[in-house]
């Protein structure tokens, strides 16, 4: 990480020297070529360096560059006025390259009238490339914006692209895969919580991406309310998203299998975990350990009375708990092919069964302080009849949420807080 740190921060030197002065001076030669030995050095020892742009940072693998990016706005700014995302840098790269690439980027877009792919192959650059995050191809539309990626067809469309890479590719887009986590979790901060209640989408063999990104938005959420830091919360994303990685290798048929599984089925099912730690064990160098590590335990149980079985004294991480409730809590709440989704004070009540066995109870008191045992956007009958949608929640008491009345009058609508109204209660939910 410090190497490639002290890369940036002299390519960034480097460019400013060569636009102060020129290519061809004296200074901008010693700085290029200074930035040459240390990329060099570098490629020694990697095939090749993947330098992403992810909302306002670099990143490189697992490596989120926060410090320094604070420190290159100027530079993060203008790639991405010229629409460059993503710089590849690959082993063989000669010093001509490197000039050439550097030229590409003192040049104002409008005097180059080629993409920058095809304007770096004229300029014979072969160990260099740049681009744009790619977005799945399916979608069949115009080209999306990672930033203005929608939950539903968006979102599902890259995440399927990302699961197939490494099932059939054994690659993963590491760059991207932060992207989009980091793109979910700038939509949380902006307050963009009907993320929490994302439409069904009927096809079944979609459904355990829909849960992955379900998962991975709520421990993003449930995290950031935790206080962990932005760091570790996109590391919780990324978990969360890839918890059930195993379950790419057990075949739709199993999956989607309505009522219960028999012993055998229930064998093939449960060896998802460790298939799913197999798999992300093989990136641990550009994703961290956490993946994999969530991957194998967030069946096992706060208690350990679940899958795989261990034969030691074992303890699951924090991330592992927080993920597994998550996991649990969309489980019951996602329409299954078998199944409707349950009602949130029945998602409560069978969780509530749950606590000190499955879950962490701590956890689980803390995760409905915030969620209320009725989400934002509930619609619900009160006790005098009327029906209200959820505002807000209490967390003083989970079962009384600030709630709008609905009027078919052109009344303003009528704001009340439950826990103050010792009158009004809510009998059950309508609509979830």
């Amino acid at each position: 990480m410090l190497e490639l740190e002290k890369f940036l921060t002299e390519f960034a030197s480097a460019l400013q020297v060569v636009k102060l002065y020129t290519l061809e001076h004296a200074r901008s030669k010693q700085a290029v070529d200074k930035v040459y030995e240390r990329l060099l050095e570098i490629l020694n020892r990697n095939e090749e360096i993947v330098i992403g742009i992810v909302g306002e940072e670099f990143v490189s693998g697992k490596e989120v560059f926060f410090e320094l990016s604070k420190r290159m706005k100027y530079l993060i700014s203008d790639l991405i006025s010229k629409g460059i995302e993503k710089i590849i840098l690959i082993r063989g790269v000669t010093i001509e390259e490197l000039y050439n690439f550097i030229k590409l980027l003192i040049t104002k877009r409008e005097d180059i009238k080629v993409d920058y792919e095809k304007y770096l192959s004229l300029l014979e650059v072969e160990h260099i490339s740049v681009g744009r995050i790619k977005t799945p191809d399916s979608l069949g539309k115009e080209r999306v914006e990672m930033k203005d990626l929608q939950i539903g067809e968006d979102v599902v469309g890259v995440v399927t692209n990302l699961f197939a890479d490494i099932l059939f590719n054994e690659t993963i887009d590491v760059i991207q895969t932060r992207f989009l986590i980091n793109n979910l979790f700038m939509k949380l901060l902006n307050g963009e919580f009907s993320l929490l209640t994302i439409s069904m989408v009927k096809e079944h063999d979609v459904l355990t991406f829909i849960h992955s990104i379900n998962v991975a938005i709520l421990s993003m959420f449930f995290s950031a309310r935790l206080n962990f830091n932005k760091e570790n919360i996109i590391d919780i994303g990324i978990a969360g998203l890839f918890h059930d990685m195993g379950k790419i290798a057990i075949s739709k048929e199993l999956i989607s299998k309505p009522g219960y599984f028999n012993y055998e089925e229930m064998k093939k099912m449960q060896r998802h975990t460790i298939i799913g730690a197999r798999i992300l064990l093989k990136y641990v160098h550009s994703l961290g350990v956490l993946p994999a590590l969530v991957a194998f335990e967030h069946h096992l149980r706060y208690d350990l009375g679940g899958y795989p079985k261990l034969s030691y004294p074992y303890k699951p991480h924090k991330v592992s708990l927080i993920v597994s409730l998550c996991d649990f809590y969309d489980a019951l709440r996602l329409r299954r092919s078998y199944k409707k989704a349950y009602p949130p004070e029945m998602v409560y009540n069978i969780m509530l069964k749950e606590k000190g066995r499955f879950l962490d109870p701590l956890l689980f008191d803390k995760f409905f302080s915030i969620m209320g045992v009725y989400p934002v956007d509930t619609v619900v009958e009160l006790s005098n009849g009327f029906l209200a949608v959820v505002k807000e929640e209490n967390e003083e008491d989970i079962f009384s949420p600030k709630v709008e009345v609905i009027s078919l009058s052109d009344k303003s609508p009528i704001l009340i807080d439950l826990k103050k109204r010792k009158d009004l209660k809510i009998k059950y939910s309508v609509k979830y």
